[in-house]
């Protein structure tokens, strides 16, 4: 590992550590997101509601909207349906399955605010007024629901907050054949109906709008716990399933609950920078791998070998000694420049003599041994390894290769 890999290295483990130590000495903020979500402990999240409806009602499970042919193997006449949401997690092909199950009898309990084909297949009207409408003016943000049972009201107050986006029901006396469970009531003054029973078939659906009521927050609170729990009693006599948007398949998913989670999400988000700045960094100072080029392999000795096996196994040491001395004169042509036909000639002997740095006499003697040998048919090996030894001692001072 180099020395600039080792510094990056470190640089980005400082940043996580300190990053660390900043978001475990913060104090964690609360999410006031309204979510809805039943595995949630967020203000607005539904875990408490998860936790205590098989205790208020007899809670059987839940269906996901890939199961509408489990809705077709209830029997209606027992059980009931319920759905918490601000987004429409219906599709056509469920609210028409589910609309089919109440209309042989069985209950549907829906919260939340955006039922738009429920809606419509049950003629009702919906709108929202806030403290800006053009239609009621409130001059003390203010709005209470009321839930009625008889003589008994079962209250949620919402205080110091401005009134905004209630969604409440208008003229369904025309058009739906429906009784007033709850109102919403603005500065103890206008009433409007947001909770609902109407007769659809041989069955009912209760239609609220102001799921906030089942929330974390709400049901920590005795007066608006009592508000939920009575408005679930209506399921009592059923056997309950909650519908759900989750699939089997992703009820369980590891990112979404990463990412769910502030100081994960913070935690993944830093990895995947670190990572990206870590691969630039790597892809800059790293040198392109090169490529192994394998030499040529020299074959010249195994020649020579193969040549002088064969020479000496046939025994003819004169032969060997005449391609010695061949060989020799070619390399002093090819090194000096000089032709070898007149061996014996003074102006060679001193040429090659000061080429080797050597005495002329000590040439003299070489030259005239490979005269000798040159044509000598009758060699012994000592005679052999005295012109070898001749040879190679002047091509080593003569720095012949």
């Amino acid at each position: 590992m180099n020395k600039s890999l080792k510094v990056g290295l470190i640089f980005i483990a400082s940043i996580l550590i300190i990053t660390s130590i900043l978001q475990v000495s913060q104090r964690p903020e609360i999410n006031w997101i309204e979510n809805l979500d039943r595995d949630s402990k967020t203000p607005f999240g539904l875990y408490i509601l998860k936790e205590e409806l098989p205790k208020w009602t007899n809670y059987k499970g839940e269906i996901n909207q890939t199961l509408y042919e489990k809705i077709d193997k209830l029997d209606p006449k027992k059980s009931a349906l319920f759905a918490i949401d601000n987004y429409d997690i219906f599709t056509e092909q469920g609210v028409e399955s589910t609309l089919e199950f109440v209309d042989k009898g069985g209950t549907l309990f829906l919260s939340g605010k955006n039922f738009y084909q429920f809606e419509e297949e049950l003629n009702l009207e919906i709108y929202s007024v806030n403290e800006f409408s053009n239609d009621y003016v409130f001059d003390h943000p203010y709005h209470q629901n009321q839930l009625i049972k008889g003589n008994h009201r079962y209250l949620i107050e919402e205080k110091g907050n401005y009134f905004d986006q209630t969604y409440l029901f208008v003229d369904f006396e025309k058009k739906v054949k429906a009784e007033i469970l709850g109102y919403v009531q603005v500065n103890k003054e206008e009433k409007f109906p947001n909770f609902l029973k109407i007769k659809y078939g041989k069955g009912f659906v209760y239609y609220q709008i102001y799921p906030k009521a089942f929330t974390n927050y709400y049901l920590l609170n005795q007066d608006s716990y009592l508000y939920a729990r009575e408005s679930l009693t209506y399921l009592k006599d059923k056997e309950v399933y909650w519908f759900t948007e989750k699939s089997s398949e992703q009820s369980y998913n590891i990112l979404r609950f990463v990412l769910s989670n502030k100081e994960l999400a913070f935690a993944w988000r830093m990895l995947f920078a670190c990572l990206i700045i870590f691969m630039v960094f790597r892809s800059k100072r790293e040198q392109k791998a090169i490529e192994i080029v394998t030499p040529e392999p020299n074959l010249s000795v195994d020649f020579a070998k193969t040549i002088a096996s064969l020479y000496y196994e046939n025994g003819s040491v004169a032969n060997m000694i005449q391609k010695k001395i061949e060989y020799f004169l070619f390399s002093i042509r090819k090194h000096f420049g000089v032709e070898t036909d007149q061996l014996l000639d003074p102006k060679f002997i001193r040429l090659i003599a000061n080429k080797a740095n050597i005495k002329e006499s000590e040439a003299k003697e070489l030259v005239e041994k490979i005269v000798i040998y040159q044509t000598k048919e009758n060699v012994s090996l000592n005679e052999l390894k005295m012109m070898n030894e001749l040879i190679e001692n002047y091509k080593k001072k003569a720095n012949i290769i």
